[in-house]
């Protein structure tokens, strides 16, 4: 008589951990120079002054541009979720990919949402219908292939759908086949 065995997904693998990769907020090659001091803060980790200094410079009385306006946001909606405000976060997220679309960070910050909401059905059917940008701001941060099919298959993993964990760790290519294995019978 076969038994149904139940496996933990949201602990038994290093899928079940997995984040996406932050942003770095690593690049001077910035087109605007409102943002060089905001990228200087977020690169410092220091997001409480990042966020003051994002929202005096959206106070100022000058015309911004969709682009430099939408990498503000990017840095305000990173700054709100290291601080834990997610509502905020995912506010200004939305804001920032509806000024500037061809961009990964604002769809970055709204998938890591959904994670730490333990939301992965919605993690999953945002990246797996997200059109990737083919060109992105220099000021943003894109995922590569690897980076998406990886966290596809993380989410996956935590919803208990093994065939499109197989799936997509074998479209990340890091490897060759891959199987799903019992840690007993590996040993």
């Amino acid at each position: 008589m076969m038994r149904k065995v139940e496996l933990e997904p949201r602990n038994e693998s290093f899928l079940s951990g997995y984040r996406l990769p932050e942003l770095t907020f690593e690049t001077t090659d910035l087109p605007y120079p409102s943002l060089i001091p905001i990228w200087e803060f977020m690169r410092a980790q220091k997001y409480e002054e990042a966020r003051t200094l994002a929202l005096e410079t959206m106070q100022k009385h000058r015309i911004f541009r969709a682009d430099e306006r939408a990498a503000i946001k990017i840095a305000l909606a990173t700054a709100e979720f290291k601080l834990g405000a997610t509502d905020i976060a995912k506010r200004m997220a939305g804001r920032s990919l509806d000024l500037t679309t061809n961009q990964f960070s604002g769809h970055n910050i709204l998938l890591s949402i959904h994670v730490v909401r333990k939301d992965f059905t919605a993690a999953y059917l945002h990246l797996a219908n997200l059109p990737l940008p083919k060109k992105t701001p220099s000021w943003g941060e894109e995922l590569s292939m690897q980076e998406v099919h990886i966290a596809l298959a993380a989410w996956a993993w935590q919803l208990g759908k093994w065939d499109q964990v197989a799936d997509h760790l074998h479209m990340a290519n890091l490897g060759g086949s891959y199987r799903l294995v019992n840690s007993e019978t590996s040993k």
